[in-house]
């Protein structure tokens, strides 16, 4: 299916603009970062405010809701990126009748953690609102990826640019590929030593991503000489990073410049759920005794989920009512809307952001000059940038 796309950037705003164009007698687009959109009906007398959401990207999912008989709102993220707190406590403001609202999301643990605190800010102005949540779990399992990968077997294709999935269905459709097929593994690979050699041996296969262990160094880097004040950095991989070796990767050069700026630093490595409401409530509950405690300085997030530390974090200090100064800070990888929150909040210090674009394009360039000039492929690493309160560097 062909997509008209003006800016990847701006995407969700202009579909979530187009769409209230469209259906302009019946939903609005509001709040300050016009990720709700609310039926012009709402709020409705001695009704319960039903609001859905989650991340964008699903449609007609959540916004397609809104209207008679089901949601008097929809709470709209980033592409797979759950909505930041403040849109969500916005739709409460935007429907409550005084009867309260219920929240209905899926169970991601940065949607369970964001409407929570959506939840929180509106209990401050004395609204009840209730969570039905749905579980959904997609694993990686082998016979999904046999399934998605079988068109493409066999000798019918001239390249292949391949994630490598951590499972037997992709060794197996790797081992396939005819020896002189060049193939670009990108962004990533896989942590079991055995893999990684039957990829790496392979000829006419190379790497193109980032340089992940340069990338926890520049980690490090964000926090510069404030490592030199510090005792204890958690250090956290998200389960779904487990297979593969970017986010180890990452730590291992984080620790390795950490501790040469500050050599009696302690970074400890721990897990983070990224779907399951007890294990994302659990973060919060985890870390709390040692903020409290003074024994966490920092948290260093080496997988895109930064905004779940940041919002436990943001949890704890709002529930104690701490000062500046007396929470860790937080740094990590990628960036959604509730990063760049936290950013200008204070919560998070910085974060480290691939170029998916130039990784993708530098994939595509390797390959069509083997096939025109029949140049000898070699490993390309893009280099990734740093983003800090006051812009990117």
């Amino acid at each position: 299916m062909r997509r008209l796309v003006n800016d990847p950037y701006q995407i969700v705003e202009e579909m979530l603009e187009g769409y209230c164009a469209a259906f302009k007698d019946k939903v609005e687009l509001i709040g300050e970062m016009k990720r709700v959109v609310v039926s012009k009906k709402a709020p409705i007398k001695d009704k319960v405010g039903i609001i859905v959401g989650g991340g964008s990207g699903h449609e007609p999912l959540f916004l397609g809701y809104v209207g008679d008989g089901f949601a008097d709102a929809a709470v709209i993220g980033n592409i797979n990126t759950s909505p930041s707190p403040e849109p969500c406590y916005e739709a409460v403001k935007a429907v409550d009748a005084g009867k309260g609202c219920v929240y209905l999301y899926g169970n991601y643990a940065g949607d369970v953690l964001n409407f929570d605190m959506g939840a929180e800010m509106a209990a401050d102005d004395g609204i009840r609102v209730e969570t039905v949540f749905r579980f959904v779990h997609f694993p990686i399992s082998d016979s999904a990826v046999e399934a998605a990968l079988e068109p493409f077997s066999g000798e019918g294709c001239n390249a292949y640019i391949l994630y490598p999935a951590d499972c037997p269905a992709f060794l197996r459709f790797f081992a396939a590929i005819p020896s002189g097929v060049p193939v670009v593994l990108f962004n990533d690979l896989p942590e079991d030593p055995d893999r990684l050699r039957t990829l790496r041996e392979r000829p006419l296969t190379v790497y193109v991503g980032a340089d992940n262990y340069d990338e926890g160094i520049l980690a490090a880097h964000v926090l510069g000489a404030r490592l030199s004040g510090m005792r204890n950095v958690l250090a956290l991989l998200s389960e779904d990073s487990l297979g593969t070796t970017a986010a180890k990767r990452r730590i291992a050069g984080f620790t390795h410049a950490a501790t040469e700026i500050n050599p009696g630093l302690s970074v400890r490595t721990d897990f983070v759920a990224v779907n399951g409401k007890l294990a994302a409530a659990f973060l919060a509950a985890r870390i709390e005794p040692e903020i409290l405690s003074g024994g966490m300085d920092c948290i260093y997030v080496s997988t895109g989920v930064t905004h779940i530390a940041s919002a436990a974090i943001a949890k704890v200090r709002r529930r104690n009512c701490l000062p500046p100064g007396t929470y860790p800070l937080c740094l990590g990888h990628e960036c959604s809307p509730s990063d760049r929150l936290y950013l200008l909040d204070g919560t998070q210090c910085g974060y480290v952001k691939q170029d998916i674009y130039s990784q993708a394009r530098a994939a595509v360039e390797h390959l069509a000059e083997a096939f025109l000039s029949g140049a000898a492929m070699q490993d390309v690493y893009i280099r990734s940038s740093v983003l800090i309160n006051g812009g990117e560097r």
